[in-house]
């Protein structure tokens, strides 16, 4: 009943949205603004696709991330805003994407182009626009040597990659490359955090975990965020380091989420948070101090 409503705001996140949208698409608004509009970056999506069946005067998306890992994220939230712009997928995909003999996608081309076209549509504040504002950001980059156990699995799989894709006819190799392969890549990742992501062990091996003790105690008790891209990584993590540590990990729900942002902003008990990347967006985490 509040979508009939004459009300100035009307606030809604992403998940309201997905149930209310029946009544949502009924409304012809003035104005509509999507923050983090990265949320709308997969044009086949059930939300992108809603939210771009929306009416509207005007609409503006907000995102610090238009393109977070493929061109074709900036497309979607480009039809959101006027389709008109980067005009039709099959138009878009001809020309500004390389494509492989099964269609997988090579790179792109005629990045200038797209620059051009997207300029009278993109306001663009960086940081140094806000003198005083922003503390000073500090990073440093710290590379452990893999440990024994890590080098001896890394190197394996290594050579066992070299070695398949080197007998490898190459009328397979685009095919195989996007498709066997892809797992041993992931391993390797895997291995760098802790050789026991993929091979199952009583004792830890992980230089980037000793690494991280060490550091933990020269800055604790201030507030840090620790994210890893792998979940079974935050159990390690947590395991070992024996904290009392609040985690988001893309399992928690929402009012769970926001407990957990309120105890770590506010409590002097909860220092340390563990994350996924389900805690990059969403999530105002201004308490911290650190992030590794």
């Amino acid at each position: 009943s509040l979508y009939d409503k004459n009300i100035f705001w009307n606030i809604v996140n992403y998940e309201t949205f997905r149930r209310d949208f029946q009544y949502a698409r009924k409304k012809i608004w003035d104005v509509i603004i999507l923050d983090e509009a990265q949320r709308i970056k997969n044009f086949r999506a059930k939300i992108s696709k809603n939210v771009k069946k929306l009416k509207s005067r005007f609409k503006y998306a907000l995102t610090g991330t238009p393109i977070e890992n493929r061109l074709e994220e900036l497309y979607s939230i480009m039809q959101f805003i006027n389709p008109k712009v980067l005009r039709s997928w099959v138009w878009f995909d001809s020309t500004f994407i390389k494509r492989g003999f099964f269609r997988n996608i090579l790179g792109y081309k005629h990045l200038g182009r797209i620059k051009g076209m997207m300029r009278s549509w993109l306001i663009r504040h960086q940081k140094e626009l806000l003198p005083g504002e922003l503390p000073q950001m500090v990073e440093t980059f710290i590379f452990p040597e893999l440990t024994k156990a890590q080098a001896k699995i890394y190197d394996g799989i290594v050579m066992g990659l070299k070695e398949f894709l080197e007998n490898l006819p190459k009328k397979k190799l685009n095919k195989i490359i996007n498709s066997e392969t892809f797992a041993k890549f992931i391993y390797l990742r895997q291995i760098v955090n802790c050789s026991n992501l993929v091979v199952p062990d009583e004792k830890i091996h992980s230089s980037k975990l000793e690494e991280l003790k060490k550091i933990l105690k020269d800055i604790l008790p201030q507030k840090i965020l620790i994210f890893s891209r792998f979940r079974k990584m935050i159990d390690i993590i947590e395991k070992e380091l024996k904290y009392k540590c609040l985690r988001i990990t893309g399992k928690e729900k929402g009012k769970l989420r926001a407990r957990y942002q309120g105890l770590f902003n506010s409590s002097c008990k909860h220092s340390v948070m563990l994350l996924t990347e389900a805690g990059e967006l969403g999530l105002n985490l201004q308490g911290a101090s650190f992030v590794i």
